[in-house]
Parts: structure tokens; sequence; C-alpha cells
């Protein structure tokens, strides 16, 4: 698909405005297109824009259930948005990465953003613990 190869090579350029149009065109021509989804997710994601990354990390997983780097990125967005219900989603995304068959380095960069969640959720809970107290 042109747009998407075109997208690439704006974003290998650091050119997020540039990669963001391609690749947006690529999913305007095939909108399951589970890679251009996931580019466009990374993309924002440089462009800060963490709520349409975290759209377009859910339309790569939607399109592909076993994107593990779609799941990871998805994990670590909701993470850094914070949150409950965020955590929770992120640790089930990471347990997928981590259970099924991903690869080692993103199996081993889960385990500690799922060890980070863990240990924020601890964190929290000890000083609501300690406030109520």
């Amino acid at each position: 698909m042109a747009w998407l190869k075109l997208g690439i090579i704006e974003q290998n350029h650091y050119r997020w405005e540039n990669a963001s149009m391609k690749y947006l065109e690529a999913v305007k021509l095939r909108p399951a297109h589970s890679e251009a989804n996931f580019r466009l997710a990374q993309v924002f994601e440089n462009l800060g824009d963490i709520v349409l990354a975290i759209k377009y990390s859910r339309k790569a997983i939607e399109t592909s259930g076993t994107y593990w780097e779609a799941r990871s990125l998805l994990a670590n967005l909701l993470y850094r948005l914070g949150g409950r219900h965020r955590f929770v989603e992120a640790l089930t995304h990471l347990n997928l990465v981590i259970s099924d068959g991903s690869s080692h380095v993103l199996r081993r960069e889960a385990l500690i953003l799922s060890a980070e969640i863990r240990q924020s959720i601890t964190t929290r809970l000890l000083l609501v613990s300690s406030t109520i107290q």
C-alpha cells in the first residue's frame, strides 16, 4: 500500500505531521489495516495526542488480536493516562503480551511495565489507607 510506505518514510525521518497524513490516507482506504492503525498510534503518541494514540492502538488490536506491539503500546498509553480502570485494562493487555507468543523483548518490557503498574496501584492503596487512618 503506497500510503503506508510513504508514511513509514516520513515516520523514519521523525516528520510526525506528514506521517500522520499519509497513514490517515492509508486507513481511509483500508480501515482494517492493522499496521497502518498501529503506526498511526505511534505517530499520535509522538505528537502528544494520547487519546488518538489510544484510538488507533485499539483499532490495530481489533483488526489483529495478536498485534502484540499494539497491545503493549496501548497498555503504556493507558498507564500514562492513569486511573484504576485504565490500570486494570493496561494489565489485561500486558498479561496477554506476556502469556501469548510475543517476542522476548516485548515480554520483558511488558513484565517491567506490569510490575510498575502494580507498584503504582500498591502505593496508591497505601496512601489512601494512611489518609483514612
